[in-house]
């Protein structure tokens, strides 16, 4: 799925102003994890093949460490998103051995999702591979 479809999926599931429960990043940064409420029931959007992943919280807006917060008391709301395709223009080689020769096999960049989403009192940005959402009904 490229990255206009993406944002067309996330468009029209209307993720706008759902309660976020959830910001978990897994495996050293490479999956993170976004709970929201969809409804009645939950989402989960998960990054996967991360690169590189940046937190920003509004300056002035954790009073508190926010273990401390009630599920109530937590200002993080989906708002809008912004998905575009990124290529890296470089690429890599792999050093391996063909035919008792070592060689440098050539290796060209994937394409990574740049993902800018409001979540109300921080900004989630990600660099990932690739993008699934899922519903769980409650």
């Amino acid at each position: 799925m490229n990255a206009q479809e993406m944002q067309n999926k996330f468009n029209e599931m209307n993720f706008e102003d759902e309660k976020v429960l959830e910001l978990t990043s897994q495996y050293f940064g490479d999956e993170v994890i976004v709970r929201i409420t969809y409804f009645k029931d939950e989402a989960i959007v998960t990054f996967l093949g991360c690169d590189r992943v940046e937190i920003q919280h509004w300056w002035g807006t954790k009073f508190k460490p926010i273990k401390e917060y009630t599920r109530q008391q937590l200002g993080y709301f989906a708002h809008s998103i912004k998905i575009i395709e990124v290529k890296k223009e470089s690429c890599s080689y792999k050093r391996v051995k063909i035919n008792g020769e070592i060689k440098n096999i050539k290796i060209d960049s994937p394409i990574y999702y740049e993902c800018i989403w409001d979540l109300g009192e921080l900004t989630l940005i990600v660099f990932c591979r690739d993008i699934k959402i899922n519903v769980e009904h409650k």
